[in-house]
């Protein structure tokens, strides 16, 4: 099963009030049409490009001592398949799904070998720091010979 966290909740929630009370206003209805066959894959792209995930991938933390074969097998339940590891902790993953995320999740939440696993949330600087002394600060990114990313 797939959940939607509380944020996309109250949007969807949000739109859909303000779509009833349009139509109460106007005295109007929904218009539902079906999509052409050609026309899904279009509003399938419109809606990723919106979502506030990677619809092609998932991150996964693995329990520790699966081995390569075992995950593998695992991956290939959603024709998935690992993209990356993360050495911040061990186990994480970044894997590529092959069907949907909320396949891919379900199967992976499913499985035993697996300790969590998550949309890939796409993250968005929302502010510069509230740093008073931030405009003051230099060479946070540079390439010289000490390379330093801060």
């Amino acid at each position: 099963m797939f959940t939607f966290s509380s944020s996309i909740i109250k949007k969807i929630t949000f739109s859909l009030c303000i779509c009833a009370t349009f139509s109460v206003v106007n005295g109007s209805h929904a218009d539902v049409r079906i999509a052409q066959t050609g026309q899904v894959s279009a509003l399938r792209k419109n809606i990723e490009e919106q979502s506030e995930y990677d619809a092609s991938t998932v991150l996964v933390q693995f329990k520790p001592g699966l081995s390569d074969t075992n995950r593998d097998h695992l991956l290939a339940e959603f024709d998935g398949g690992l993209v990356r590891k993360f050495s911040i902790l061990p186990g994480l993953a970044e894997v590529r799904v092959g069907t949907s995320v909320g396949d891919a999740l379900s199967t992976l939440r499913a499985s035993n070998a697996v300790i969590s696993a998550e949309p890939n949330y796409r993250l968005h600087v929302a502010d510069v720091p509230n740093d008073p002394g931030y405009s003051k600060q230099w060479a946070l990114d540079s390439d010289t010979a000490i390379h330093i990313d801060a």
